[in-house]
């Protein structure tokens, strides 16, 4: 499941992880070149790479963005990783909490 998140509630600093996690993958990436398993899949090249390396990232850039780095987490070393988690686990606790009261009225 990817990464959903508003960038419009994301901190500047959550962004630029983020942005930190695609260059780090961009980096490693060879253009899906080698059956490696490091660097972005050939699909996600171009637009990985793109918004790894851009000076401006629109609404849209960074939906994209934070589903790319979703995706790559498993290459991520461990502090990229951790605060793609953490990102996740503050954007997507009100979208569980909501979850769940919305189950249990169902069950009332």
């Amino acid at each position: 499941m990817p990464l959903k998140v508003d960038p419009e509630r994301l901190s500047h600093e959550e962004k630029q992880t983020i942005i930190e996690c695609l260059k780090y993958v961009a980096d490693l990436c060879d253009g899906a070149q080698a059956l490696d398993g490091h660097g972005f899949n050939k699909n996600d090249t171009e637009i990985g790479k793109n918004l790894a390396y851009s000076n401006f990232h629109t609404y849209k850039m960074m939906v994209i963005a934070a589903s790319l780095a979703w995706k790559y987490r498993g290459q991520l070393p461990d502090h990229l990783r951790q605060g793609i988690f953490d990102i996740e686990r503050k954007h997507n606790k009100d979208k569980k909490t909501v979850l769940k009261r919305a189950r249990f009225r169902t069950l009332l």
